[in-house]
């Protein structure tokens, strides 16, 4: 019995995980920077702002993204300004980030500024990857979406406290898997 209502839970809601939850839902607003690198192969988001997840937020800090392009950009992502940042934490890894390294999180990331009358997004999303937020959403003006072979969170804290993986260059030296 427990069987068929799974198969049936996994046929009705194919983007839920076996114990029947979406991943968790991570939204942080705040100053966001998106930058490409040279290569146009990577593009670094980093946004100072408070996180909201399970109706809990964070203290005001600095979260950084490595985007890493299924192919070269054909030309560079450039933003600094207010916005939101939304991805989903990875369900098969541990939820928080620790000294050992940044938290895992799918490789799908949306990036919300307010440029023109509705605002535009950006979606960087893997081969497979559902949208970590409702494209057709009213509050979704413009949207773009870009092939990413991975995305990643490189910020953490470290062992004695500090804040690290904040940088661009360590995205920008990221290699295609």
């Amino acid at each position: 019995m427990r069987i068929a209502v799974l198969a049936l839970a996994g046929t009705l809601f194919p983007n839920t995980v076996v114990y029947g939850q979406l991943p968790a839902r991570v939204y942080i607003a705040g100053e966001v920077t998106v930058a490409t690198s040279d290569s146009l192969a990577a593009t670094f988001v980093s946004v100072v702002g408070r996180a909201w997840r399970d109706n809990h937020a964070t203290a005001e800090q600095e979260f950084a993204f490595c985007i890493v392009h299924a192919n070269s950009l054909a030309s560079r992502l450039n933003y600094k300004g207010q916005g939101r940042i939304v991805y989903r934490v990875s369900p098969d890894k541990p939820s928080t980030a620790s000294a050992t390294g940044p938290e895992h999180i799918l490789p799908a990331l949306a990036v919300f500024h307010p440029t023109g009358r509705d605002g535009e997004a950006w979606f960087f999303l893997a081969d497979g990857q559902a949208y970590p937020h409702p494209p057709n959403e009213r509050s979704v003006g413009a949207t773009t979406t870009f092939a990413s072979a991975d995305v990643i969170r490189q910020d953490y804290v470290d062992r004695n406290g500090r804040r690290r993986g904040t940088d661009a260059s360590s995205c920008f030296a990221t290699k295609r898997k």
